[in-house]
């Protein structure tokens, strides 16, 4: 088995992989958690006319949504090095092969699945850690020979378990 991608680094990869870094995935979660309090800090308001809890709930939910929708654009700017590089991938059975070019940052690794830190699969990524620091973010469009669901097929058969996010 073989399975060829390619993810070319522009600011829709970025932003996506920036948002799921800070996030990883839970940001439904917190819209509902910030989406309560402040429906609970405008029945405090009502009832007790007091502008406080709504006030803080209204800035923490600006602070958060700023973190979440404009941050990846400032940070993209910033973030030149990495725009344009290209990652090809080549999957294997129980190893992937990961090609690096792009400015001075040229280079091939190959990692087994099993020396994988955590893989996250979203309806339209794989965010693939080799370390707590360290990953890639994969486009599902961009899988060639191949589909993604034999990459999660052959993923999930050699990581451990609870390291694969679906």
């Amino acid at each position: 088995m073989e399975i060829n991608a390619t993810t070319i680094y522009n600011h829709e990869v970025y932003r996506e992989f920036f948002r799921f870094n800070i996030f990883k995935g839970k940001k439904l979660l917190l819209d509902t958690i910030l989406s309560l309090g402040i429906i609970i800090s405008l029945v405090v308001f009502f009832m007790t006319k007091q502008f406080y809890p709504l006030v803080v709930f209204v800035v923490i939910s600006f602070i958060i949504n700023v973190f979440y929708f404009a941050m990846p654009k400032l940070t993209f700017k910033s973030a030149v090095r990495f725009m344009g590089i290209k990652n090809v991938f080549v999957f294997g059975n129980d190893e992937f092969k990961i090609s690096t070019f792009g400015m001075k940052k040229n280079g091939t690794s190959i990692i087994k699945y099993s020396n994988l830190f955590k893989v996250y699969e979203t309806p339209t990524f794989f965010f693939i850690y080799i370390t707590k620091g360290q990953g890639f973010a994969l486009m599902k469009k961009d899988v060639t020979d191949g589909k993604p669901e034999q990459i999660t097929k052959a993923i999930k058969k050699y990581i451990p378990q609870g390291r694969y996010m679906d």
